[in-house]
């Protein structure tokens, strides 16, 4: 055989990460282990064990903290920019400007929180961290109704929390200054703005294989 043929005989069998999904999807569906969640009670819910293999259809949302960080990311690049350009601008806020660009950064390689909630039954939560080496688009693009596959890693009970993402451990690798650590700690103040983000049970922490529509 030809390297050529058998170049073209090895793409022919290598499947794309859609594809082999799908087959895994047929596979275990065919043998009945896929849990379908749309519409559902509290019998069903306390049927699910750690372990079960979920497909959850339900509304989508990236975590609203997590969506603040990336958004303002940019901002130290925005500080050196307001100093080129002369205008003024207090140490207090140029501090804060380069503290949470550094905190941006950070977050950039961090997996993307996402909570699902089923629309008929509300007070359930699915929260789910997605892997960014194999999505396709932005964070913000996580928004509205989709499917959440995967296993469940976790239950939490009526009451019981769980932080979908939170700040403070990223925030003590930081190695700020202490006029930057002022500034945040000012700015918090100012603004209300949470260092975590958490639901609350029941719910379900779902290890996910696949999110898709």
């Amino acid at each position: 055989m030809s390297s050529e043929t058998a170049k073209e005989t090895k793409a022919k069998r290598t499947l794309t990460p859609p594809a082999q999904f799908q087959k895994l999807y047929e596979v275990l569906d065919s043998q009945e282990e896929i849990k379908h969640l749309g519409l559902f009670d509290e019998q069903f819910w306390n049927e699910i064990k750690k372990g079960d293999i979920l497909e959850v259809e339900a509304n989508m949302r990236t975590s609203s903290l997590f969506l603040q960080i990336e958004q303002i990311q940019g901002f130290s690049s925005l500080a050196s920019l307001v100093q080129k350009f002369g205008t003024v601008m207090s140490d207090s806020d140029l501090n804060l400007l380069s503290g949470i660009g550094d905190l941006g950064r950070i977050i950039q390689s961090k997996a993307i929180p996402l909570i699902f909630q089923v629309e008929s039954i509300s007070k359930y939560h699915f929260p789910v961290e997605l892997n960014r080496d194999f999505i396709a688009g932005n964070a913000s693009d996580f928004q509205g109704e989709a499917y959440v596959f995967g296993k469940v890693q976790k239950i939490l009970k009526k009451g019981e929390k769980i932080d979908v993402f939170s700040l403070i451990p990223d925030l003590e690798s930081l190695q700020l200054n202490r006029q930057q650590r002022l500034a945040l700690k000012s700015n918090k103040n100012k603004s209300k703005m949470k260092m975590s983000e958490s639901v609350s049970g029941p719910a379900i922490v779902i290890n996910p294989l696949a999110v898709y529509r």
